[in-house]
């Protein structure tokens, strides 16, 4: 699956997500009750923040490239690109 900066991306309504001491991350998924719990950093928990359902990935990678202080943009590939066709 190719992502376009146009994607937009949304964490589900029936998912609530709790971050504890700035480490660990806990996804609750209502309908099934279960819990799952992730280590994660503090560039995972900013790309989080910013998934909202409205924001384009080209402006949160705009927003989190800014955060982290990459010196290079991350190369994207238009939508349907298979990558290099010289092999």
């Amino acid at each position: 699956m190719a992502i376009v900066d146009s994607t937009v991306f949304k964490v589900r309504d029936s998912v609530d997500l709790f971050l504890t001491d700035g480490t660990y991350l806990t996804a609750y998924y209502m309908n099934s009750r279960k819990r799952r719990t992730f280590r994660v950093n503090e560039e995972t928990v900013a790309l989080l923040e910013r998934i909202d359902g409205r924001r384009q990935v080209g402006l949160t990678h705009d927003s989190i490239h800014a955060i982290i202080g990459l010196s290079a943009p991350i190369e994207t590939r238009p939508h349907g690109a298979q990558g290099d066709s010289t092999a």
